[in-house]
Formats: C-alpha cells, structure tokens, sequence
C-alpha cells in the first residue's frame, strides 16, 4: 500500500507556513538619506537653467517694481557671480573625483564621445571636465541671450499702441 504519511487525512497548510522566511533591513531616516545618488551632470545642468531662470524673474521684477541704489545693485551682481563662479568650481571638483574613480576605458569611450583625443587618464579627465564646463558656459550665455531677446521684444510690444498690436496680430 500506501506511505502512511499519504494515508492521512488531507490538511490544507497555509501558504504563509510554507514560504521561507523573508528577512528586511530596517533602514532609519538617517541611513536613507546617506544612499541617496548625487545627481548626474545633466539633473545639475537641468538644475542650473531652472536657477538661472528664476534668476532671470527676479532681476525684471526688481526693474519693473523698486529701483534700488546703483552700489546696492552692483554689489548684488558681483555675489551672484562669485555664487555662479564657486558653484561652478564646486561641480568641476565633484566631476573630477567622480570621473578618476572611472576605469580608464570608460573615461576613453567619454573623450571619444566628445570628439576629444585620448591620452593619459589624467589628461583625458581635464579633457572632460573642461569640455563639459564649456559647454555650461554656451548653454549659459545662450540664455543669457534669450532672455534679452524676450526682454527687448515685450519692451517693444508693451510701447505700441492697441491698434499697432491688433495689425501686427493680424499679419
């Protein structure tokens, strides 16, 4: 005959018995916060074009609404520029540790990506980095321009008259 376990009466076990055990980490708010990414260079340059348009908002809003004292505003300029200009050194150090921690055949694929010769692993670093904080630059003054293209075309439309604006609509 049959096993005498077989011969037993059937006994439906739950599943949660027979499953193995599943252990988790309890990760506390502390421990989270450490394994957060650093944003990649693109998140950081989205990031820098958001600044620099709020920037940008803050600067009309201060022309249209009160003027403030010629010194005051000058010495406003030169910190958004040290600001800008440190923040800059700051991003150029953290990409330059992160792109040594690279092998040299990735930091290779990157040069040849950018157009750029392959050498040393020290100088293809530069490379990089100066390439890439070029290229920030020409996407900054590049907004830069914009801008004062926008500024001079709503200086120009807000001087007509609304019959001057009704034609120009028109055609």
């Amino acid at each position: 005959g049959l096993p005498a376990w077989r011969s037993w009466p059937a006994v439906s076990i739950p599943s949660c018995l027979t499953m193995p055990v599943q252990k988790f980490k309890k990760v506390s708010a502390i421990g989270a916060l450490k394994v957060l990414k650093r944003p990649s260079a693109s998140e950081k340059l989205d990031e820098e074009e958001h600044v620099a348009q709020e920037d940008s908002a803050d600067k009309q809003a201060q022309l249209e609404g009160s003027h403030v004292g010629e010194g005051e505003e000058q010495e406003e300029v030169i910190s958004e520029e040290d600001a800008l200009k440190r923040q800059e050194e700051e991003l150029i150090a953290s990409r330059r540790k992160e792109l040594k921690a690279l092998p040299v055949g990735e930091i290779r694929h990157l040069v040849e990506e950018s157009g750029l010769e392959a050498g040393n692993k020290a100088d293809m670093i530069e490379a990089v980095v100066s390439g890439e904080a070029k290229a920030r630059e020409e996407k900054r003054a590049h907004a830069a321009r914009m801008r004062d293209v926008v500024v001079k075309r709503k200086a120009q439309l807000e001087a007509m008259s609304v019959g001057d604006l009704a034609s120009e609509c028109q055609s």
